[in-house]
């Protein structure tokens, strides 16, 4: 019993070491990444009609209102502030941290961002599951 003790004893420093290395290179991975808001690669403001209405006015009386800007996107259910943003071939991804109209808690959604394929000057907000989650153009 008194051996395992000591053995038990002598591999604490070493899952310690373990334990602090490992803590190490968890921190270089999380530090990797800038601190702050990620952005898009974007020019100013785009929306649905209602969105670049509201991007003006502030004015959320149409529940029908998307707004994508360089830091985040916005409808009138969702606010979402982009954690990280990829750049892609045509295309971007951006993860927000977002929160729900009427709910406490936050999420995580991922988002592709990219021009529509039958009219440039138009963007496609996909989901997470590749459905169209919103149409934009860039507002005025």
């Amino acid at each position: 019993m008194l051996a395992r003790g000591r053995e038990a004893a002598m591999t604490r420093p070493a899952a310690a070491q373990k334990l602090l290395a490992a803590g190490a290179i968890l921190g270089a991975a999380l530090t990797a990444f800038p601190a702050g808001a990620a952005e898009l690669q974007l020019d100013g403001a785009w929306g649905n009609e209602a969105g670049c209405k509201f991007a003006v006015t502030q004015d959320n009386s149409d529940d029908s209102y998307v707004l994508l800007k360089a830091d985040g996107v916005q409808t009138y259910g969702t606010l979402c502030d982009w954690v990280q943003v990829f750049p892609g071939k045509g295309a971007q991804v951006a993860i927000g941290l977002c929160g729900y109209e009427g709910e406490g808690g936050l999420g995580s959604e991922t988002f592709v961002i990219a021009p529509d394929m039958a009219d440039p000057a138009k963007l496609n907000i996909y989901a997470n599951n590749g459905e169209v989650w919103a149409e934009v153009r860039k507002c005025p």
